[in-house]
């Protein structure tokens, strides 16, 4: 659910809109065997997305009323699920592109855009290149 305090009720439909997102996106990947990782899946089962322990920004981990954009937390442990990842596809290509919107950006934390800040890409950057 995001941004509730904007109305009484919860059935704003944003929450089913975005299910439907997540199911289009698994399908896809699936009919095309591409490589996936279920965000929505994993940060749901490391903690209710509505929980301060969330890796999901919400009212009680920051004072924000979010619902889709990852904590610090969230954003490293995507780095190293795709540092894994990218490691087992044994690519030839020596260059990372991360591709996306607010998620890749960084959208809200410090160093947002670039791979000296708290996202996913900074996390990826660091494993990549100094271990």
């Amino acid at each position: 659910m995001k941004y509730p305090e904007m109305k009484d009720t919860v059935d704003d439909g944003l929450e089913e809109l975005y299910l439907k997102y997540v199911d289009c996106v698994r399908a896809v990947t699936e009919e095309f065997e591409i490589p996936y990782l279920d965000l929505f899946k994993i940060f749901s089962s490391v903690s209710p997305l509505d929980r301060a322990e969330s890796l999901t920004r919400n009212k009680q981990n920051c004072g924000a009323y979010d619902g889709i954009h990852p904590t610090p937390h969230g954003h490293i442990l995507i780095g190293a699920m795709l540092y894994e990842k990218i490691k087992t596809l044994n690519y030839p290509q020596k260059t990372v592109l991360c591709i996306g919107d607010s998620l890749t950006h960084g959208y809200p934390l410090a160093g947002m855009g670039t791979v000296e800040g708290d996202n996913y890409p900074s996390a990826l950057n660091r494993l990549f290149n100094e271990f």
